[in-house]
């Protein structure tokens, strides 16, 4: 309870979060969460004058002694064939092609996680998160083509789980669903008219929406249906199901759901009125009237009758002072008058008063001098919820039509406050950017907002009239005369220069230190001028850390990215500047990328980060002598040992060498090249082989270690043996199985002519060296060079 002598002005928080419904000295928060053991809660009250008063409270959640799982009933239709008359119900649903399936379940514990998944023996998708409104349940889930299974558990504090299993089938060979309404519409009136869509062979079904019969129509390709009469809906929200039986077998409609959005409002005033008159006699016997008017009124409207009703009672005291007698005459008299209006509304279009006005003004003619004025105290509240499949936080825009003073001239929207947020104009109206949580019941009252009191002093309106007149105005009210709300999507854009990549790839330049650049762009709708300025500075970006680079944003901010609006691209621009490699091959790769506005809203993306593969600029000893993809693949990339290999810069064509005079193996700046296995004959047998590999990259420097390592191990295990043709394959080699070189000619596979030349005098060697290479040993997973195995060019979405 919040109290104060002005507490319809009062600001309440819970854990820094506003609280709903501060009005009549009292306020509300729903859905507080807890954790096990003692919460500690704060809740804050501030005034307009800026007087605070907190308190702490306590909570002790303990659920040691709760051993019952709520329950959930799984709302769901089941198949049924009709068979002379008995109706058989199936332990099956069948819906058509659509993949997106809207759920409706309840539970007996308002507090309960409830969790869908739909799973095939291949494949899961989920967890969906379901919305709670009260016990109510709604879901998203996304179907896989042919049966699933889906699964509901809904769970509490202590544990206690409930599963719901049912078996349903996405039909991908017809089509049946409802076309209007659309899912999760705001109807806010008692029925509508529903049509929908479905395949040809549905013309002569019977449909019904809720029970409501439909007309059914031939549109060449498919039918389309539309319910006789309007179908009744629930307050809150309703879930329309349509049913088709053909041939004595049920067919089932993806179900939406509509809902009202604005589930009641009220407002209350206390009108005083007070008027003088002085009748002026040219026989200077005047007339003297007084007069006292008070009003006070009720109003109220829910989405259960969609009824207004207003309660009013009205009083007037009159006393009159007649001069033509002598004395005075004086008669005094009251009236009293109380009345309620009942009015059916198909909308229901708010009129919610709050704050204060006070009038005075005064006229003086030839006939009369008048003094008049008034007091008007308003108090209104206003039950929003927004309806949505998942219970998320969403930023808005929360317009007001008709937001302004009951009194004077237009507000300036961005004198006012609603919930902290400053207001701006917005398609006519006035409206406030901020987050809301989707399925929770929001009270808006005079506490939510701030706003300027203004005065008027100069002549009254009646001035051009009744003479000279005069006027003292101080209003501080509001109307409101509804509330909508418009959800601001924020979009990751694929740069210009990326549009056919699987991710956004990047790589650090030739410069020393190198430089990468990410482009971050994302677009925001809606995207007027308004909300343009208003996201000014708000649109956020973060990205992970590469360790050793400084990472600096283009747009100047420090800490993360701030967009910058590009008119002529209609997007927010930023970019993220890494400056340095890395010494870890790790910190390359996957960074997780994020667009954030001031309210909440983001999208995640991933960027992938590579080194230039034949630049020199990595941070090693080395650095601007060694090439990049020798420093780096040797953390894992290329297996082998690529870290025995001394780097020899440029040797001609040749990716590596054996030393064996001072036992140095090389490898050469050519060795991530492609290379291309080679077809192969026995010069006396036709014996036919495929030696060497289809390679480049980590792959190719991985089969050139292994290949130049051969020629090592050949030279330390063979060179000691009898060697007659000194193709330095032993003798005891040739002759046998698998590839029975012919002792005497070092070249048996003619390597000399298929290859080069030089292999003359040792074709045979080169042969095993070259088919060793087959067991090559890479990690794709650890290549982040650009080119390589990881910087992939497919159009798939990221």
């Amino acid at each position: 309870m919040a109290t104060d002598s002005v507490c319809a002005a009062v600001q309440v928080r819970v854990a820094g979060q506003w609280a709903d419904g501060v009005s009549n000295t009292t306020f509300r928060y729903d859905r507080y969460p807890l954790v096990a053991g003692t919460n500690r809660i704060e809740v804050t009250g501030r005034d307009t004058a800026g007087n605070c008063a907190t308190q702490f409270l306590e909570v002790v959640q303990d659920t040691s002694g709760d051993v019952t799982a709520p329950t959930l009933h799984l709302d769901v239709p089941r198949d049924f064939i009709l068979t002379n008359g008995v109706t058989n119900l199936l332990n099956v649903t069948t819906f058509g092609s659509n993949e997106v399936l809207y759920l409706r379940s309840n539970t007996d514990d308002e507090t309960a996680e409830v969790l869908f998944w739909v799973e095939t023996p291949a494949a899961t998708n989920g967890p969906y998160m379901g919305s709670l409104v009260e016990t109510q349940v709604l879901a998203e889930v996304r179907l896989f083509p042919g049966t699933n299974l889906l699964t509901a558990i809904a769970s509490d504090a202590a544990g206690n789980a409930t599963t719901c299993l049912v078996n349903v089938v996405r039909e991908t060979n017809f089509f049946f669903a409802i076309t209007d309404p659309s899912a999760f519409q705001t109807m806010n009136c008692r029925s509508t008219t529903v049509h929908g869509a479905a395949s040809l062979f549905l013309l002569n079904a019977s449909i019904t929406v809720n029970g409501v019969a439909t007309t059914i129509s031939n549109a060449g390709d498919h039918v389309e249906f539309t319910t006789v009469f309007p179908v009744p809906l629930n307050p809150e929200w309703t879930y329309l199901r349509a049913e088709a039986i053909l041939d004595g077998r049920s067919y089932h409609a993806d179900p939406p759901i509509k809902g009202y959005e604005i589930l009641q409002w009220s407002s209350s005033g206390d009108w005083k009125w007070t008027e003088h008159y002085f009748y002026k006699n040219p026989s200077s016997q005047p007339y003297v009237q007084h007069l006292v008017w008070h009003d006070i009124f009720e109003t109220s409207w829910d989405s259960l009758t969609c009824i207004r009703r207003q309660d009013k009672t009205e009083t007037c005291d009159q006393t009159d002072t007649d001069y033509h007698y002598t004395p005075p005459v004086v008669t005094h008299s009251t009236s009293f008058t109380s009345w309620t209006s009942t009015a059916y509304s198909p909308q229901p279009f708010p009129e919610v008063r709050m704050g204060e006005a006070r009038d005075s003004w005064t006229w003086d003619s030839e006939a009369e001098v008048v003094d008049y004025s008034f007091n008007d105290q308003y108090s209104g509240e206003l039950i929003f919820i927004k309806h949505w499949p998942t219970q998320e936080t969403q930023l808005v825009v929360f317009q007001f039509p008709g937001l302004n003073r009951m009194y004077l001239d237009s507000l300036d929207p961005s004198t006012i406050t609603y919930r902290g947020a400053e207001g701006f104009w917005y398609n006519g109206n006035i409206a406030f950017l901020l987050s809301i949580r989707t399925g929770l019941r929001y009270s808006i009252s005079e506490s939510d907002f701030t706003w300027p009191e203004s005065s008027y002093y100069g002549p009254a309106w009646m001035s051009p009239y009744f003479g000279s007149s005069s006027e003292v105005l101080k209003d501080h009210t509001l109307f409101i005369g509804g509330v909508t709300n418009e959800q601001i999507i924020t979009t990751m854009k694929r740069p210009d220069d990326a549009a056919n990549r699987r991710y956004f790839h990047y790589n650090f330049n030739d410069a020393n230190p190198g430089v990468c650049e990410v482009p971050c762009f994302a677009t925001v709708q809606p995207n007027t001028p308004e909300i343009q300025e208003e996201l000014r500075g708000k649109i956020n970006w973060t990205i992970d850390s590469v360790e050793e680079s400084s990472l600096s944003w283009q747009n100047g901010a420090e800490g993360g990215g701030v967009g910058e609006y590009d008119s002529l691209n209609a997007d927010w621009r930023e970019r993220a500047i890494f400056t340095g490699l890395p010494s870890d091959n790790d910190q390359f790769g996957v960074k997780n990328v994020t667009v954030s506005n001031v309210k909440g809203s983001s999208q995640c993306g991933s960027a992938k980060l590579f080194f230039a593969r034949d630049e020199y600029n990595h941070p090693g000893a080395d650095s601007g002598v060694t090439p990049n993809w020798y420093y780096y693949w040797q953390q894992g990339a290329v297996g082998g040992g690529l870290g025995d290999f001394h780097y020899g810069g440029t040797y001609g064509d040749v990716r590596g060498k054996y030393d064996s005079n001072t036992d140095t193996l090389y490898i050469y700046f050519l060795a991530p090249g492609s290379k291309v296995a080679v077809s192969v004959t026995h010069k006396y047998t036709n014996l036919n082989f495929n030696i060497g590999i289809d390679a480049d990259g980590i792959d190719a420097v991985a089969g050139t270690v292994r290949h130049e390592k051969k020629h090592r191990w050949i030279f330390q295990n063979w060179s000691t043996q009898a060697d007659s043709d000194g193709d330095s394959v032993p003798d005891a080699q040739e002759g046998i199985a698998p590839y029975y070189f012919r002792n005497g000619d070092p070249d048996t596979y003619n390597l000399a002519s298929s290859i080069h030349g030089s292999y003359s005098s040792y074709g045979d060697q080169e042969f095993l060296c070259r088919m060793d290479e087959k067991s090559f040993v890479s990690d794709r997973t650890k290549d982040w060079a650009y080119p390589g195995k990881q910087y992939e060019s497919s159009s798939t979405e990221y």
